[in-house]
């Protein structure tokens, strides 16, 4: 069906269309058409979920229609390299999912981190010791209260070796690139000013130590096989929090400590170069982690980590403006019982994480705890009604994926570790947004979002032709080629 030069009337109503792809015209004069482009669609009722869509093909470059997006995607201007997308392994998550029947666990962790079979999840997010989401408090150096450690010799990681390293394990032997970012909640009590782990300061008087208690749960992790290439410093150090594992910084002081104690301390241990990450804190605060990557430490710095609690993910890009050749990772956002509509959860992670976080510099974009069961737990002390990637329900050994698996399905499936982003049409007057990747075996990956209130047809330019696919309202699409 042409559609150049036909009457306004007719073209709205392509509005009314089914997701099929619109074909490209051709004829017998035509350059050959370029590739084929297989795509996915998630719609916001849920009746289509990564739902295999009938495949188009790069056809002649034709003019724009009335009423129809056009996404441009440039392969020369390129941006940051990616490593993917995920959610955190939780000590929590870990158990539920441990505890799952053997051939069930197994179904799981496919669906989690296959490439092939399952959602792809390449980033991990690993508690080094208790968080809110843990069975009870614990830090790898536990001592009786009013005694310390100095050198370290009751260091264990035995109790992560109960559920969460075999899950993680189990995780890379599914997807061997998997990267792991290590983040303690809290110092060893006896390290702090108030001997708790909850709340209280570390101590300048046992930084170095604190530095040598990271290097130490570094290498001992790695010794296990486990994939933990990256470690920021503290989970949210700008928060005071009594109820649960905490340890308030200022940036100063992380300054200092990475740039004193542990860089070097890693640099000795053999990881020289090894992945640190400072603030991992919310988008509303920008001064703290522009203080680290441009302050006299900012050399030991790979980049800064950040949450979505506040704030927007334009952030990223200020504080990347500020720090060229830093990487920014987005490593926590948790959806809840405050949001349980899924098409508004899939509006607002579609807008925000999925397309915006890697539009603004991400590395990579996680979402919080991999599994929890239907109440929100097991927890310890923090969020009371969170919500998991999947919920777990061990009484009656059911598991359920949840927006957050879909979200993070249509990047991790499409986009290797190592991929860079490359430039493609932002949005558009019809609400058609869009992010763009170019794979390290030269594949294409195109994640579209419609959110505009009616069904868009879309005309995806790529080196000098043009495909063409229609997105209903409020559908979040990737398209590969």
């Amino acid at each position: 069906m042409r559609l150049r030069h036909r009457p306004a009337a007719l073209l709205l109503g392509l509005t009314g269309l089914s997701c099929t792809a619109l074909p490209v015209s051709a004829s017998a004069a035509t350059p050959a058409p370029g590739p084929a482009v297989n795509w996915v669609l998630t719609t916001p009722d849920q009746r289509q979920l990564l739902a295999a869509q009938p495949a188009t093909t790069f056809g002649p470059n034709q003019p724009t229609y009335y009423n129809w997006s056009d996404i441009n995607v440039n392969d020369a201007k390129r941006f940051q390299t990616v490593q993917g997308v995920g959610g955190a392994m939780t000590e929590s998550s870990a158990v539920l999912l441990d505890q799952l029947p053997a051939a069930t666990r197994t179904q799981v962790l496919t669906k989690l981190f296959s490439r092939t079979a399952g959602a792809g999840i390449g980033v991990v997010r690993v508690p080094f010791g208790a968080s809110d989401f843990s069975l009870s408090d614990y830090t790898f150096d536990d001592m009786p209260w009013g005694q310390t450690d100095p050198t370290l010799a009751r260091f264990s990681i035995d109790r992560d070796r109960a559920h969460l390293i075999p899950v993680l394990t189990a995780a890379q032997r599914l997807n061997p690139p998997l990267t792991a970012v290590a983040t303690p909640w809290s110092a060893p009590a006896w390290m702090k000013t108030n001997t708790d782990t909850h709340d209280g300061q570390l101590s300048p008087a046992w930084e170095q130590a604190y530095a040598q208690y990271l290097t130490k749960a570094v290498t001992a992790y790695r010794a296990t096989k486990a994939p933990v290439r990256a470690l920021t410093v503290v989970n949210e150090p700008s928060a005071s929090r009594g109820w649960s594992p905490s340890m308030p910084m200022s940036a100063a002081q992380q300054a200092e400590f990475v740039g004193k104690h542990l860089r070097p301390a890693l640099d000795a241990a053999g990881l020289k170069g090894f992945t640190i990450l400072g603030f991992d804190h919310s988008w509303n605060d920008t001064a703290y982690p522009t203080s680290l990557l441009t302050g006299p430490y900012a050399g030991s710095f790979t980049g800064a980590a950040f949450h979505c609690y506040a704030g927007d993910e334009s952030a990223q890009s200020r504080v990347a403006a500020a720090a060229p050749g830093k990487q920014m990772w987005t490593t926590e956002c948790s959806g809840g019982t405050w949001s349980p509509d899924f098409a508004t959860n899939l509006r607002w992670n579609a807008h925000h994480m999925l397309i915006g976080a890697f539009r603004n510099s991400s590395t990579a974009v996680l979402w919080f705890n991999l599994a929890l069961d239907p109440q929100g737990g097991p927890t310890n002390g923090g969020c009371t009604g969170c919500r998991g990637v999947l919920t777990v329900d061990a009484a009656k050994q059911a598991v359920s994926y949840n927006v957050e698996y879909y979200l993070l399905s249509h990047i991790g499936r499409y986009v290797s570790p190592g991929a860079v982003r490359v430039d493609s049409t932002a949005s558009n007057s019809t609400g058609v947004q869009s992010v763009a990747f170019k794979n390290p075996d030269g594949s294409h990956a195109l994640v579209l979002y419609n959110e505009g209130g009616k069904a868009q047809p879309v005309t995806v330019r790529w080196a000098g032709k043009a495909a063409r696919v229609q997105i209903p309202s409020g559908a979040v699409a990737t398209l590969r080629w």
